[in-house]
C-alpha cells in the first residue's frame, strides 16, 4: 500500500503482513463488509427464511450491518471528496487509488451493503443510523 510518511510528507510503498494489513480504516470496512456476508450466508443456510428466532447470529448480523454500512459511506465519502481532491490540487500521483483492490475497499463495499439493504427491504430503526454514525467515526 502506498502510505504518506507524516514525518517528511513523502509517499513509502509498504506491503503489510499479519495484522499490519489491518492499519487502515479501509481494511477494516472491508473486514465488517465480509463479515456481514458471512454471518447473513450462515444464518440464511441455517434457518432457510422459516424462523423469526435466530438469536446471537442475528443480533450479530445487524450490528454488522450498521457498523458496515456506515464505515462503507464514510469511507466512499473521505475518499472522493476530501484524499482525491487534495491529492489533485498537489498534483501528487494518484492513480493508485483507481486500483481494483482500492475501488473494492473504497466503492464496492459501500454498493454491495446498499443494494442488500434495497433487495432486503428491513425495517430501518433511526437509532441504527446513530449507532452506524458513532461507530464509523470511532
Amino acid at each position: 500500500m502506498l502510505v504518506i510518511r507524516l514525518e517528511d510528507n513523502q509517499e513509502e510503498l509498504l506491503h503489510p503482513v499479519g495484522f499490519e494489513k489491518f492499519v487502515t480504516f479501509s481494511s477494516w470496512t472491508l473486514l465488517a463488509n465480509v463479515l456481514y456476508f458471512a454471518v447473513a450466508s450462515l444464518l440464511q443456510l441455517m434457518n432457510n427464511g422459516e424462523t423469526s428466532d435466530i438469536g446471537l447470529l442475528g443480533t450479530l448480523q445487524v450490528i454488522l450491518f450498521v457498523a458496515g454500512i456506515s464505515m462503507a459511506f464514510l469511507t466512499a465519502t473521505v475518499v472522493r471528496h476530501i484524499i482525491l481532491p487534495n491529492e489533485v490540487r498537489i498534483a501528487r500521483e494518484h492513480s493508485h487509488l483507481f486500483l481494483f483492490h482500492e475501488q473494492i475497499m473504497h466503492n464496492f463495499a459501500a454498493i454491495f451493503l446498499a443494494v442488500e439493504m434495497i433487495m432486503v427491504s428491513p425495517r430501518l430503526a433511526p437509532e441504527f443510523a446513530l449507532f452506524g454514525l458513532f461507530f464509523g467515526i470511532i
